[in-house]
């Protein structure tokens, strides 16, 4: 079984360390969309049954919108982890619109419970 025991993205790279008993080093893929956009095989770590990663990820996954990307061993149907890469105009007002909404219902929230609070005599 291999599983993440870190992972982060850094200068348009996804890295990790994994944590594998296999003695051949895992090969990772980078799934976007159902497509496989990139592979490596992961590097002995510092540490028993410890490997490190490091994925390029593609400049068109540095889109508008929300791009979600799985990442998997070579030939294993189950992601390992997934992330999200957010960004554009678009994406910021939908952000806006549901920060807007989640403040008016927490404003009538609080005035329910301070109406109930007055009319139970609860203080």
């Amino acid at each position: 079984m291999t599983r993440i025991l870190w992972s982060r993205i850094q200068d348009g790279h996804w890295e990790a360390e994994l944590e594998s008993q296999n003695t051949d080093p895992p090969i990772v893929e980078l799934v976007h969309q159902g497509e496989s956009i990139a592979e490596a095989p992961a590097q002995a770590a510092e540490g028993q049954d410890k490997w490190r990663v490091r994925l390029e990820l593609p400049a068109h996954l540095m889109s508008d919108r929300v791009q979600t990307c799985l990442v998997r061993l070579r030939g294993q149907p189950e992601p390992l982890c997934r992330f999200a890469v957010l960004a554009g105009d678009a994406l910021e007002g939908d952000i806006f619109a549901e920060l807007e909404a989640l403040r008016a219902e927490l404003d009538l929230l609080g005035r329910a419970f301070r109406r109930h609070c007055r009319e139970t005599g609860a203080s």
